[in-house]
């Protein structure tokens, strides 16, 4: 019966070498004698990957030339003595990190457990590895937060149903001002408001994003709906001596056919934990093409504005005659047409003579160059109308008003289909460059006073210049 357990486990081992499954999914030993059954009891401390039955059963989980090994040479050692074999010996590892994703989601959850207030932080999975196309991407995530688009990108950001005015953001303590150009805004970004346009940076630059929902007595005031915190990196996050990270991708679009190149690199070293150099930078190119239908403008027509509507119910008639529907001013087939280059470049460097002290000085320049085109076809009716009259001369040809086929409208009298002979069109183009420049210099002071109190520092400046240089419209 000995015999028989020896050869089960060369057994064992032959199955491990040649890798046949049907042969090491399930070993039984030859024997159900007691003295095997306690022998077996012996060793299942030694091998976790097994279980035994009676008649003796081992179901092997992994198969591995080095495991088979281990087990010979323990059932060795039992059969040559009785002591126990040696499996309690320690070992002490002198680092054990967790890193990507998981130490991100555990480095969450533990700012919100330390926070007094309402909050939430997302942390950047790496170095330069800061998820999504830009902040506002990442930032609508989290409960509470939405983001209105630009060229594909978030552009904006809105906490608890108030809109971006009244969210207050600050950049490594300090607050920022910060807006370019969209289409959303018809007649251009000419004058700056409370806003901050958050696709003026690359993600890649940030190690932290915090948002503060409520409040709490160490915040200054002028929120409304609440503080949201970007975190640039610092050397001492990344630990002592050198780190650096380089990303790249490429992509493209259906519409724009073209390649879009997307770089950043990160590079920081930290010596005996006292002092670090961080240094930053990302750039990134994108062309987009929209394209799609939009309405304008709807107000209500008070009479048929010279249009043809012999053709409608008498009750349609009446509706359009007294006044009692609202048409849309405008009906548009458009193309929006742009070009966004984006460099970002910052720079930290962490001093701590104490373990009570430390300083920390930032600089960041940040540039946003937006070029955008602008087609449409759109129609052109008369005054408050987008097809109710429209008629005209042009070069001494009497183009009459249009005429009235068809028409639909809801309860609350807004026309939602219309059937026009001989509407009026037009062509819209615009162009515009619009230029953003940022810097921020800033100086922090942590000092721990003692256990129950410590105090923060801050002085800086900051710039933000925003141009239009190009502003052409042809309606």
């Amino acid at each position: 019966s000995s015999h028989g357990c020896l050869v089960l486990f060369r057994s064992v081992q032959m199955a491990a070498l040649v890798k046949r499954p049907h042969v090491y999914r399930q070993v039984t030993a030859i024997s159900s004698s007691p003295m095997h059954l306690d022998m077996a009891a012996r060793m299942r401390p030694c091998f976790p990957f097994c279980s035994y039955r009676s008649p003796l059963k081992y179901n092997l989980k992994f198969a591995a030339r080095a495991f088979a090994t281990g087990m010979l040479w323990s059932v060795g050692s039992a059969f040559g003595q009785n002591a126990e074999p040696a499996y309690e010996e320690e070992v002490t590892l002198d680092v054990f990190e967790v890193s990507g994703t998981r130490a991100n989601l555990a480095k969450s959850r533990d700012f919100k457990k330390a926070s007094r207030i309402i909050s939430d932080t997302i942390v950047a999975e790496d170095m330069a590895n800061f998820p999504d196309l830009n902040l506002a991407e990442s930032l609508q995530r989290l409960p509470g937060v939405a983001i209105n688009r630009e060229a594909g990108e978030g552009r904006r950001v809105s906490l608890r149903g108030l809109g971006p005015d009244f969210t207050r953001v600050q950049l490594n303590g300090m607050e920022v001002l910060g807006n370019d150009d969209s289409p959303q805004d018809s007649r251009g970004q000419r004058s700056r408001d409370r806003a901050f346009d958050f696709n003026i940076f690359a993600s890649e630059l940030f190690n932290r994003l915090e948002v503060r929902k409520s409040f709490d007595a160490s915040q200054n005031e002028g929120g409304l709906a609440g503080t949201i915190g970007l975190v640039t990196a610092k050397p001492f996050d990344y630990g002592e001596g050198v780190n650096a990270a380089i990303s790249a991708q490429l992509g493209t679009n259906s519409y724009t056919e073209d390649l879009q190149p997307r770089t950043a690199f990160q590079i920081s070293n930290t010596w005996d934990d006292t002092f670090g150099v961080l240094l930053s930078v990302a750039y990134s190119t994108r062309d987009t093409d929209e394209q799609g239908t939009n309405t304008y403008r709807w107000r209500p027509a008070s009479n048929a504005q010279g249009s043809d509507i012999s053709g409608l119910p008498a009750a349609d008639q009446t509706a359009i005659s007294t006044g009692q529907l609202r048409f849309a001013r405008g009906n548009r087939q458009s193309s929006w047409q742009s070009h966004q280059e984006r460099l970002g470049v910052t720079s930290a460097i962490q001093w701590k003579p104490n373990e009570h002290i430390e300083f920390t000085f930032d600089i960041m320049h940040g540039e946003f160059t937006g070029e955008r085109d602008e087609i449409h076809l759109a129609s052109r009716g008369a005054n408050s109308s987008s097809w109710l009259g429209g008629g005209t001369t042009v070069a001494g040809v009497v183009y009459p008003d249009s005429a009235i086929n068809e028409i639909r409208y809801n309860t609350d009298g807004d026309v939602i289909y219309l059937d026009v002979s001989g509407g009026n069109h037009a062509s819209e183009t615009r162009r515009q460059l619009a230029e953003n420049a940022f810097d921020q210099y800033l100086l922090t002071t942590n000092w721990r006073i003692n256990d129950d109190l410590k105090a923060q520092f801050l002085i800086g400046t900051e710039t933000s210049n925003f141009d239009v240089p190009i502003s052409d419209k042809f309606y």
